[in-house]
């Protein structure tokens, strides 16, 4: 009797059934997984906006405002003194949502010397990501020292 060397339709079936799952449980985890880098990398942007902001102001011996706008979604700095004039900006990535309680934007002065003045009485805000539940905590204490909080 000869025999025909191969695979039965039926395990051929059962491979293509496994590799479908597969396929599926990576795609959900790498989903997520892009999601959380998003919100770690707009953490990491703004801490980088507050730093540059920090420099600016030590280096030109100058004040800089800092505007955290809650209703366009965007943070910018510009001199105290030319506060039409930006300096730099940086806008929340598509799904972030930023929030304070203060009113449409809060405002912090970054002094020459490093210290910050809060010109609302607010020094906190928040960006969410809704998709996946998690919040970001910025506090900016009057010493000029940014504490970030991942919940």
């Amino acid at each position: 009797m000869i025999r025909n060397k191969g695979f039965t339709l039926i395990e051929l079936l059962v491979v293509i059934v496994v590799i479908g799952v597969l396929a599926g449980v990576g795609i959900y985890y790498f989903r997520g997984l892009f999601i959380r880098q998003r919100l770690e990398e707009s953490k990491n942007e703004v801490i980088a906006f507050y730093q540059r902001t920090n420099k600016y102001a030590t280096t030109d011996g100058k004040d800089y405002k800092i505007e955290v706008d809650r209703q366009n979604e965007f943070l910018r700095c510009m001199k105290a003194s030319a506060a039409a004039t930006t300096k730099d900006s940086l806008g929340l990535r598509q799904g972030l949502d930023l929030e304070h309680s203060g009113g449409a934007t809060i405002t912090f002065t970054v002094n020459a010397d490093g210290t910050v003045d809060d010109d609302d009485n607010e020094r906190e805000f928040t960006i969410t990501d809704s998709e996946i539940g998690k919040t970001i905590e910025f506090y900016i204490s009057p010493l000029g020292i940014m504490e970030v909080k991942v919940k």
